[in-house]
């Protein structure tokens, strides 16, 4: 008998952490608008689960919102992000830099490294 000890997901997207400038994410935000709707983004589409530069805002996304009281006692809980992501979007703010946290089908990985590429920080699952 085989036993998986692994997840496995149905997934067809990326996640990926980006540093953007202050200035640049009202653009930002466009171009995932527009490559959610891109014909190659036809499975999951593109979307932004965190732009910020609030490093309070960070700890609630990374905990799962304002009444995840039960882990502030031990601290963050990683819900969300895993520790790595954590800490690379924690240091993006500590740089008064934005973090962008976003999902992008597998199909439209390509416009997005065409665009943003040298932003990127992380690719993660």
């Amino acid at each position: 008998m085989k036993i998986k000890i692994d997840f496995v997901t149905n997934s067809s997207s990326s996640s990926y952490v980006l540093m953007l400038e202050k200035n640049e994410v009202d653009d930002f935000k466009d171009f995932i608008c527009e490559l959610h709707n891109h014909e190659d983004a036809s499975n999951e589409g593109a979307c932004w689960r965190l732009i910020t530069e609030d490093l309070n805002e960070l700890r609630e996304y990374t905990n799962d919102g304002p009444f995840d009281w039960a882990s502030r006692p031990s601290g963050l809980n990683f819900y969300l992000l895993d520790e790595q992501t954590y800490n690379n979007a924690k240091e993006i703010i500590n740089q008064k830099k934005v973090v962008a946290i976003i999902s992008v089908d597998w199909n439209a990985t390509d416009h997005l490294n065409d665009e943003y590429g040298t932003k990127i920080v992380q690719e993660y699952l």
